[in-house]
């Protein structure tokens, strides 16, 4: 997760929660950060 604004690395994630919590301990809102996935976008395709 990436701190728009800034550029800073935030952190990496295991589960939505824990990137949930990060954002309201920096006190940034959800349209401030971008979430980026090391996840191959075919893996979410549908089968």
């Amino acid at each position: 997760m990436v701190d728009l604004e800034t550029g800073e690395e935030l952190g990496v994630f295991e589960t939505e929660s824990e990137a949930a919590a990060c954002i309201a301990f920096a006190k940034l809102r959800p349209e401030q950060v971008e979430i980026r996935s090391n996840v191959p976008l075919l893996a979410l395709s549908p089968s």
